[in-house]
């Protein structure tokens, strides 16, 4: 039954598996003219750049300090089943607008962060339902994320209900993973690639039959768009599955999940400040629907999920707002 939960799980993060790495009613915040193509050599230029470390400073220098602002919007649904058993996951990111503020202190780096959150969230597993309904602010300090929401929120687990608390510490130990698996301890040499993962884009720009497209109009950023193809989406998203799942569940597995997939777009975009060579912005659009299964340990699992997710991360000139002095206060979530 453990095999089974775990393949249950990676499963049902396959959805999110690229979100940071896109119904959309928001504004982009990278736009510009991309109709011309890349020429072999801005290519090569782009992926330079991206290579060369310190995309957004020196953080050695004794004032280094950026803002970053995050904003997330879209859905993720994963849904699987084996056995007699299911679960099934199905997240709405209405709006999460964060802000994160890095500092150098001491030759170390410190960091908070404050935003907005409206999101929901519904998990149906056997023995187990959670529906939960979030508004309201969003902060994190260097050890935790923290929630003060409006909401509506109900959860079960073989008929016994709960209700969830409206402030909540929601992550331990953001600097270590803890048992959430997220890791904030940021590099004293590259904090950027702890927030974004580049290897699809350095991919992407290494194999011609990807679309690079380029605007210099702008006379202080050069602004890039990547776009893949279906056929490459597919092999990337197969390959990278296929790891994921094996890595989770400790065993081999095999099926075909890209068969039944209905592609929609898989677009990245960045700016890059010309005079400075600093990253400016990131973006992802991912929108895809699958479904088809896997067998792992002689276990076969039906699986399905969609994606229509777009991120940004990008610099701003405003620092993130103060915490609130009562965080210590807030519910830790493994108490509820």
């Amino acid at each position: 039954m453990k095999k089974v939960l775990g393949v249950f799980l990676a499963l049902a993060m396959l959805g999110s598996l690229f979100a940071f790495v896109g119904c959309n009613r928001h504004e982009d915040l990278i736009k510009g003219d991309f109709s011309r193509a890349a020429t072999a050599e801005q290519r090569s230029e782009v992926s330079r750049s991206l290579a060369a470390g310190d995309l957004w400073g020196d953080v050695s220098e004794e004032a280094w300090g950026v803002n970053v602002r995050q904003v997330v919007y879209g859905s993720v649904t994963s849904c699987a089943s084996a056995q007699g058993e299911s679960f099934n996951i199905d997240i709405d990111f209405n709006n999460v607008d964060h802000t994160i503020s890095f500092r150098n202190e001491g030759g170390s780096i410190a960091f908070w962060g404050s935003g907005a959150l409206d999101m929901k969230m519904d998990i149906n597993a056997s023995g187990m339902r959670m529906n939960t309904s979030m508004r309201g602010s969003i902060y994190n300090d260097m050890s935790r994320i923290y929630m003060d929401v409006n909401y509506t929120a109900s959860a079960s687990v073989n008929g016994q209900s709960a209700r969830i608390s409206d402030r909540m510490k929601v992550y331990d130990e953001l600097t270590s993973g803890g048992d959430y698996g997220l890791d904030f301890n940021f590099s004293d040499e590259d904090v950027v690639s702890t927030l974004i993962d580049f290897s699809m884009v350095e991919q992407a720009l290494a194999d011609s039959g990807v679309g690079v497209y380029i605007d210099d109009s702008d006379p202080g950023l050069r602004k890039v768009k990547i776009e893949w193809d279906e056929d490459g989406f597919l092999q990337y998203f197969e390959d990278e599955v296929y790891s994921e799942l094996e890595s989770s569940v400790g065993a081999s597995v095999s099926g075909d999940l890209v068969a039944g997939m209905d592609f929609g777009y898989c677009e990245y975009y960045f700016s890059i400040d010309k005079e400075t060579g600093l990253l400016d912005g990131f973006g992802s659009k991912i929108k895809y629907d699958f479904g088809g299964s896997v067998t792992a340990s002689g276990i076969r699992v039906a699986v399905e999920a969609n994606s229509n997710l777009t991120s940004w991360l990008m610099l701003t000139d405003t620092p993130a707002g103060d915490t609130p002095a009562d965080l210590d206060s807030y519910s830790d979530i493994d108490s509820i």
